[in-house]
This record gives C-alpha cells, sequence and structure tokens, in this order.
C-alpha cells in the first residue's frame, strides 16, 4: 500500500492508523488542490534534492511563517 501522495510543492504521508476523526482526506489539502499517490519505489531524500534553501532564505521563511500565525 503506497501512503505518500504528491503535491505540486509538498508531500503528505498518510496515517497508517485511524484517528478520533475518520473523515479526514488527506488526498486534498486545505487548499482544495488533490494530490496524487507517488510511483510504486518512490524515494525522495535530501541527496536527490534539487532545491536547497541558504540558511538565510530558512530564517526569512520562518519569518514569514511567524508574522503569518502559521
Amino acid at each position: 500500500m503506497n501512503l505518500t501522495l504528491e503535491f505540486d510543492d509538498h508531500y503528505v504521508l498518510s496515517p497508517t492508523i485511524r484517528f478520533h476523526r475518520g473523515d479526514i482526506d488527506y488526498a486534498v489539502n486545505r487548499m482544495g488542490e488533490k494530490g496524487t499517490p507517488v510511483a510504486q519505489g518512490f524515494e525522495y531524500n535530501s541527496g536527490s534534492n534539487e532545491i536547497f534553501l541558504t540558511p538565510e532564505q530558512i530564517v526569512e521563511f520562518n519569518r514569514a511563517a511567524l508574522a503569518r500565525g502559521a
């Protein structure tokens, strides 16, 4: 069973257990975008990542997220 869903800008790992609210659809994010299951054997890791943020970009990302209240 493949539990990883790919969205345009992120991945979601669907849980293997059912939480109190069993009506959560992990294939649709809060913006209404639909994820698709990744291919069998798919692997994502830092070594194959094509985009790396600089420390300055990480700090700015965190500042922006805190300003949004994320």
